[in-house]
């Protein structure tokens, strides 16, 4: 995906809030795609906010809510429709798609590092602190699940044709899917694409305190 296609991705995910035609998607990303961003970002702090097709937003189970409510909040604002779709399509297979982890601090990206290298446990991050999205207040990762068991654990092969699935909707969210990464996909995370490097959006996050604006 270029960074032009990844503007596009985002212009998408404003007009699902905001109605089709509030924004053109062409990836240019000017003073009207900016000022709709800050608006869905206010709708994104008032539960009550209706959206623009005239429906009440979705509300999901506590713990996806809780590790939504860590993300930057025009972040929150464009995976609330993935999610929507994500949890809709998991349904139909039989399976419930809950969030299971959002934003971490750079102390705990460390501490998560550590595990399997110098702390006890297997390995499960290749990212030291900033060289995670989840450092930037952007990304969330999840679990299948089937009547509360949790599959990625008891029957990976179930879980990842479960993600794999998700992954292919992602896209049309504004939403990046972790399973896409060579050498180290990582299925169950998805992220706000954003067409910075890590490194960029660590210098980024660093001068603003976020990387969406």
């Amino acid at each position: 995906m270029t960074a032009k296609d990844t503007l596009k991705s985002i212009q998408h995910a404003i007009n699902e809030f905001l109605g089709p035609k509030t924004l053109a998607e062409d990836g240019i990303f000017g003073p009207k795609s900016r000022a709709a961003l800050e608006k869905v970002v206010q709708m994104a702090e008032k539960p009550e906010t209706v959206l623009g097709s005239g429906e009440i937003r979705a509300e999901f189970d506590a713990r996806t809510e809780k590790n939504l409510a860590t993300l930057d909040p025009a972040a929150q604002v464009i995976f609330r429709p993935f999610i929507q779709a994500a949890k809709e399509a998991a349904g139909k297979l039989g399976f419930e798609y809950t969030a299971i982890g959002g934003t971490r601090s750079w102390a705990e990206q460390d501490k998560l590092y550590a595990q399997g290298r110098t702390a006890p446990g297997k390995i499960v991050t290749q990212a030291r602190a900033g060289g995670s999205w989840h450092n930037f207040g952007i990304a969330l990762d999840f679990g299948v699940f089937r009547d509360g068991e949790y599959l990625d654990d008891s029957e990976p092969k179930t879980a990842s044709r479960v993600h794999n699935a998700i992954g292919k909707l992602a896209e049309n969210f504004g939403i990046y899917w972790g399973g896409s990464w060579d050498g180290f996909p990582d299925e169950p995370h998805f992220q706000v694409a954003v067409p910075y490097t890590l490194a960029e959006a660590a210098a980024k996050f660093k001068e603003k305190g976020t990387v969406l604006a």
